[in-house]
């Protein structure tokens, strides 16, 4: 909530922003650590593998591309702070019954800026909704008890922060919305992928998902350790899915934004996926550096395997005039191929010409 510029005040703007970035990185850090989620998946670790695997990816989701391209948005980094607070909380009310970190959290995010506060809010329904799933598949006890502490927890806080919904959804009440929905694709399912291994704002619709190389390597280290039950894979799997389908398809995207395009900057909830790549990446680190010698080779060479794979396709496919991974990703006809954005002219139809290098 501030009331100057940032031309006004450049130093202190930069201050508060860079303040931030690292506030980021802490409630990260201090989810990643103590998160009883994550428990399991840590047995074996020794506290000072935890700790640093932890600083990596807390500083990688810091530092994601998205952060950086809308670090001009000071008051849109205090919902990713709250972010992992929020999951926090979420884990007191399942396992202690406790909803008051929760309605402090939510209430904040409400507080800070309404808008991102839906967005967190909606996300932490989602995670509670696969917990309710997860635990009626495992014949678990206590889910309605859950489901009546978060709902009452919710309500409360909805009603701490009435002061601020209720003048903010009266103030748009006369503006003029976009909301024509359909089923079909915002952007090009391909691009996001060369996304996860670079910023480019200028690809319309696609969301920032960069966080670092090191990050998606992690994250494939998860999928092929033997050590990690086929369940959870498949758990991790769906919801990640899910989250990179609920940023493409128009409906859903609709949902994510209030049921209304956003005006300027679009896929607003596109930190949610570094964020969730980041967890799985720390735990993909730690159960493989955890494990035993064989596992850790086994499972370094299947990574390697698997990057090697991408690599090799996607520059085949540029030399042989079809770039698989992506199309023309900006309106300049150029298409990035590969991890190191080889770029190459192509035509309307998003083939890449292998003699018209740029």
């Amino acid at each position: 909530m501030f009331f100057f510029s940032r031309n006004q005040f450049p130093l202190f703007a930069t201050l508060t922003t860079l303040l931030k970035i690292s506030c980021i990185g802490l409630t990260m850090y201090t989810y990643l650590v103590r998160a009883q989620i994550l428990q399991r998946f840590r047995k074996g670790a020794s506290a000072k593998l935890i700790a640093r695997s932890a600083l990596i990816f807390s500083s990688a989701f810091a530092l994601m591309g998205y952060v950086i391209a809308y670090k001009e948005c000071i008051m849109w980094l205090d919902a990713i702070i709250l972010l992992p607070l929020m999951l926090l909380s979420i884990e007191r009310i399942i396992l202690r019954g406790k909803i008051s970190f929760y309605i402090v959290c939510f209430s904040l995010a409400v507080i800070t800026n309404y808008y991102f506060g839906y967005i967190i809010g909606l996300f932490s329904g989602l995670c509670v909704l696969g917990w309710i799933l997860y635990s009626l598949y495992a014949k678990k006890r206590g889910v309605i008890k859950v489901i009546a502490l978060y709902a009452f927890a919710n309500i409360v806080s909805l009603l701490l922060t009435a002061f601020v919904i209720v003048p903010s959804f009266l103030s748009t009440l006369g503006i003029a919305k976009n909301s024509s929905h359909s089923y079909r694709p915002v952007y090009s399912a391909a691009n996001v992928i060369v996304q996860l291994f670079q910023t480019n704002p200028g690809v319309n619709n696609t969301p920032l998902v960069f966080a670092g190389a090191v990050v998606v390597a992690c994250v494939i280290l998860f999928f092929v350790n033997s050590k990690i039950r086929l369940t959870d894979k498949m758990i991790v799997a769906a919801g990640l899915i899910f989250m990179f389908v609920s940023s493409w398809l128009d409906i859903l995207y609709l949902v994510w934004h209030v049921m209304a395009w956003p005006n300027g900057y679009v896929q607003r909830e596109a930190f949610l996926i570094p964020f969730v790549l980041c967890i799985i990446g720390f735990i993909g680190l730690v159960s493989i550096l955890s494990a035993g010698k064989e596992t850790r080779h086994r499972s370094a060479i299947s990574a390697f395997f698997v990057f090697f794979i991408y690599q090799w396709d996607c520059y085949i496919g540029c030399g042989t005039q079809v770039c698989f991974y992506s199309n023309c990703l900006s309106h300049d006809n150029v298409c990035h191929c590969g991890i190191f954005s080889s770029k190459k002219n192509c035509g309307s139809s998003g083939l890449c010409s292998r003699d018209q290098s740029v």
